[in-house]
């Protein structure tokens, strides 16, 4: 878990600084999920890791690198089903088996 203490760490940083520092990677996404079409984003970034070697998803932050900062937004509840119910169900293995 180092690498993710890191990654939080680096976050940590530029949202108390307002600082900006290039975070996501090919292996980490950030999403801020506080509307429009963000959740589908979520779902092709989940799509594209479990059809690679894997990443790290943090919810509930907006990048925002034309500006260079970033704003935490946080999580909201009202959410939650989506997060535990409609994405769960919504990826399955080549046999059709739901992940």
């Amino acid at each position: 878990m180092k690498k993710i203490d890191e990654i939080l760490s680096k976050l940590e940083h530029c949202l108390l600084n307002n600082s900006y520092e290039s975070i996501e990677t090919e292996t980490i996404e950030l999403k801020d999920l506080s509307g429009g079409d963000n959740w589908k984003q979520l779902y092709v970034a989940i799509c594209a890791f479990l059809n690679t070697d894997g990443g790290i998803i943090i919810l509930g932050v907006n990048e925002n690198d034309k500006h260079n900062q970033y704003k935490l937004n946080g999580f909201n509840r009202q959410n939650e089903d989506k997060l535990e119910t409609k994405l769960k169900s919504s990826f399955t293995d080549e046999n059709a088996n739901k992940l």
